[in-house]
């Protein structure tokens, strides 16, 4: 079995789980019928394209598990997801090439995603709920494909910065906003990592300046 890693499709989330994912559009004709689980016999191998273009590796055997459920935004749900672990667990230096998403706290990575239970967005929010008290932090969201979304708080600034590939844009706060102050800062900032973590998109009341 063939998956390409280069789309939100197919995510390595730890060493031994991947989550075939499907986004839906909003208009209803145009959603694609959706299957929670491959039929996939015992033994299946899968590869998967870190790339465009690159060769496929082995990743091992894919398993399915019962673990599978939907986003949604508002009212309307946004996509479908069901897990499969990888049997064996992925080599550490091959987790870190592929992995699809994780953040770092002061270059410490933090793990958040468990394929027991399932996606628990609490347990990310629980993580840079704790970001508050202190007076100087650098968190950073990694999304594969995605780029990398950085807060940083140090006397009395704070800020944030994505980077893609050359592409590098940055925020830069105080900014026009109410109520007006640094816990409101902080508040904008925080929503902005939980956004990138879950969705991959930006606040759109964030101004992003170039450099």
């Amino acid at each position: 079995m063939f998956a390409s890693l280069t789309t939100e499709r197919w995510q390595i989330l730890t060493p031994d789980m991947i989550r075939r994912e499907l986004r839906l559009p909003g208009d209803p004709v145009k959603r694609p019928k959706w299957k929670v689980t491959l039929q996939i016999p015992q033994g299946t191998s899968l590869f998967g394209q870190p790339r465009p273009r690159d060769p496929f590796l082995f990743l091992g055997e894919i398993v399915p598990t019962r673990n599978h459920g939907s986003q949604s935004l508002g009212q309307i749900t946004s996509a479908r997801w069901d897990d499969y672990l990888l049997k064996p667990r992925l080599p550490r230096q091959m987790w870190a090439q592929l992995r699809f998403r994780c953040v770092y706290i002061d270059e410490r990575i933090v793990p958040i995603d468990s394929w027991v239970g399932g996606r628990d967005p609490n347990r990310f929010i629980e993580t840079i709920e704790r970001l508050r008290g202190r007076r100087r932090v650098v968190a950073k969201v990694y999304r594969r494909g995605g780029g990398t979304l950085t807060y940083t708080k140090q006397q009395g600034t704070r800020s944030l910065l994505y980077e893609s590939g050359a592409t590098r844009r940055r925020a830069i706060l105080p900014y026009k906003s109410w109520p007006k102050g640094a816990a409101a800062d902080e508040q904008t900032a925080l929503e902005a990592l939980m956004v990138f973590w879950s969705y991959g998109t930006f606040l759109p009341s964030i101004r992003w300046h170039k450099g």
